[in-house]
């Protein structure tokens, strides 16, 4: 919890949401084959109505961030934001990752949906003009 920041302002919160839903969306593919048929239409219910999630969070950030000058500010709030996100997404490698697959509670290990949830920020930064933080020498594991 220590590693956990808190949001200064509300441009900052907006992020912070924007970056937990995408995760939450992420992870969520990866239940919807659930073993566990309950726990699989949760899954494919959240899907469902993500699907009329509101992007205001987002359009705000990134009309934030068209402003050359606002860019190093934006950047510092993705750099702490981020490394949270991708920890919500779990351990890569870790041995309850490997089980929960075998298992059938997902599709997906851990690394795999961090992956995948790299690749679909890739839009997002790109729009805002923000760079990826070096995750690995904020001591996350990354999957290879």
């Amino acid at each position: 919890m220590d590693r956990i920041p808190f949001p200064e302002t509300r441009l900052e919160f907006g992020l912070c949401r924007r970056l937990f839903r995408m995760a939450q969306v992420s992870a969520m593919r990866c239940y919807v084959d659930c073993s566990n048929g309950a726990f699989a239409a949760i899954a494919r219910s959240y899907l469902a109505s993500s699907l009329s999630e509101d992007t205001r969070e987002e359009e705000i950030f990134t009309e934030y961030c068209t402003e050359s000058g606002h860019r190093p500010h934006a950047q510092e709030l993705f750099n702490r934001w981020l490394p949270v996100a991708v920890l919500s997404l779990g351990r890569p490698g870790s041995r309850n990752s490997s089980r929960a697959v075998e298992l059938g509670l997902r599709s997906k290990s851990s690394g795999e949906m961090i992956s995948d949830y790299l690749k679909e920020l890739e839009p997002f930064t790109e729009r805002c003009g923000l760079e990826f933080p070096n995750l690995a020498a904020q001591g996350l594991e990354l999957p290879s």
